[in-house]
């Protein structure tokens, strides 16, 4: 194979190229599909990815939630049952899945993400702002309280740990 330039290597020249770029090919032609039933929208489903990277992207066709979004469904079925009739402080949701769900069907359903430089506990851009670090709800108000892909963003867990406790409810 020659470069339209002089000067410019070929993709011979790289060690592992050629390997490199069949992978990328196989890797765009892949499709998976499963059937199965979805705990976040409690339906029998059709779960697709377009990648072996299922963390991502083994979505629900009906509602667009992704693996760990089902494992915490699942895992909420079971310790809290009646989260419908709890308070729940959910942390950074996503647009899908249960996390819009959750508004629709807990009456104590609170969303917050956090906009820095606006005034905590704000309503800002439709949910309320809150910093993890330092939050300005009152102790004890909620039953459970969710944060899913949020805690590697913080500079302080430990200080979200310790907002996270106080704000739940004894037991």
């Amino acid at each position: 194979m020659t470069s339209a330039f002089a000067d410019e290597p070929e993709i011979s020249d790289f060690p592992g190229a050629r390997a490199f770029i069949r992978r990328r090919l196989r890797l765009m032609a892949f499709r998976y599909e499963h059937d199965g039933f979805c705990p976040c929208c409690e339906t029998r489903q059709t779960f697709a990815a377009d990648s072996e990277w299922f963390r991502d992207s083994l979505v629900c066709r009906n509602c667009g939630s992704v693996v760990r979004e089902r494992a915490l469904a699942l895992i909420l079925r079971e310790i809290l049952p009646d989260w419908r009739n709890c308070a729940i402080h959910e942390s950074s949701p996503a647009s899908r899945g249960l996390s819009a769900r959750m508004p629709r069907e807990a009456r104590g359903y609170v969303a917050t993400h956090f906009f820095p430089g606006e005034p905590l506990g704000a309503v800002v851009h439709g949910f309320r702002n809150e910093n993890l670090e330092s939050q300005t709800f009152e102790s004890d108000t909620f039953d459970l309280v969710l944060t899913l892909d949020v805690m590697e963003h913080v500079f302080d867990p430990a200080k979200v740990y310790a907002e996270i406790w106080r704000t739940l409810k004894p037991g």
